[in-house]
């Protein structure tokens, strides 16, 4: 059902010139509470993510970034507008998308977490990280 004020319609009785009117109305009480409950638990989780000390990112399947925590934007000193929506390809110089893109792959067609040591370049110079991807895959 939709949202929206309740409407209402005016008919003509022609013979008796009678009017009636007829008003429909949408109790949408629990689908706010839903909504609200849904808001809370993303505000948790996103606080979860931006208060964890290691760098935490999510990419869609076409490998453009969809989530990435405070240390992210950090440690890359790129603003969260900045990187949602791109890919490696647009972020970083070629051998680290290259890598980046390669790993991705090997997780989505492994379905295991894939755990290396890579060296990322950032704002700070190159920082030698322990890297562990995992993919999630809806019940589809």
């Amino acid at each position: 059902m939709g949202r929206g004020p309740a409407r209402a319609i005016e008919l003509h009785d022609d013979e008796e010139g009678r009017r009636y009117v007829i008003e429909v109305n949408l109790d949408i009480t629990e689908q706010h509470r839903a909504e609200q409950a849904l808001r809370e638990r993303e505000a948790l989780l996103q606080a979860i993510i931006d208060n964890a000390p290691m760098f935490i990112h999510a990419k869609d399947l076409a490998g453009r970034y969809t989530l990435a925590n405070r240390r992210t934007m950090e440690i890359f000193d790129k603003p969260a507008q900045a990187m949602m929506g791109k890919t490696d390809r647009e972020l970083f110089p070629a051998p680290v998308a290259d890598r980046n893109e390669e790993t991705d792959r090997r997780v989505l067609e492994a379905r295991e977490p894939l755990h290396t040591e890579e060296l990322l370049p950032t704002a700070d110079g190159l920082r030698e990280i322990v890297s562990v991807k995992f993919a999630l895959f809806s019940a589809e």
